[in-house]
């Protein structure tokens, strides 16, 4: 960048600053997350630079990962409350499964077919483990038990580590399916 384009690029820089005080003052009377208000503005941004013919900035993925992302995944995690998390435990641990599905195929309908079988293959053996008892190996691997004894207000720290257990699984075979695709080329 050279000095004549330096007073261009800090006006820019004071002028995004500024936009995002504006958009943390418009959010909180209408009760809308900052971070969903920061992306419609700028989508309305983005839009209205480009119908004004402004040259798009090409940004690099590293950017974003390095540098955007830690910052709104911090936020994110500093305003999450235990009780909202709760209640996505099995969905966060089905997502796990999907993502390490997805990665076994190079067809992401391939990938939502067996995400879904995997899904049904579970809901299957709650509804064995019901017939089972409660002392049976089917009971110990149900889904949904954990999840209605978190809706009644029942937190045991066995729940818990079996839905995270299941998390962790499932994006450590994630990351060693990518890394074994990586290895191969």
């Amino acid at each position: 960048m050279d000095e004549a384009e330096l007073p261009h690029a800090i006006e820019l820089l004071v002028g995004l600053l500024g936009l995002a005080a504006f958009v943390a003052i418009v959010a909180r009377p209408l009760r809308l997350p900052y971070t969903v208000a920061l992306v419609i503005a700028g989508l309305a941004v983005g839009i209205a630079a480009g119908a004004a013919g402004i040259p798009s900035l090409p940004v690099s993925s590293d950017i974003v990962l390095l540098v955007l992302l830690p910052g709104l995944v911090f936020e994110a995690g500093y305003r999450l409350r235990f009780p909202e998390l709760r209640r996505w435990f099995r969905g966060l641990a089905l997502l796990a499964i999907g993502m390490f599905i997805s990665t076994l195929t190079e067809n992401q309908i391939i990938a939502a077919i067996l995400s879904f079988g995997v899904v049904l293959l579970l809901w299957l053996v709650d509804a064995f483990a019901r017939n089972a008892g409660s002392g049976s190996l089917l009971s110990r691997l149900s889904i949904l038990q954990p999840l209605n004894d978190f809706v009644s207000g029942v937190i045991s720290t066995a729940h818990i580590v079996f839905y995270l257990s299941l998390m962790l699984v499932g994006l450590f075979l994630t990351y060693r399916s990518l890394d074994s695709l990586r290895w191969r080329g």
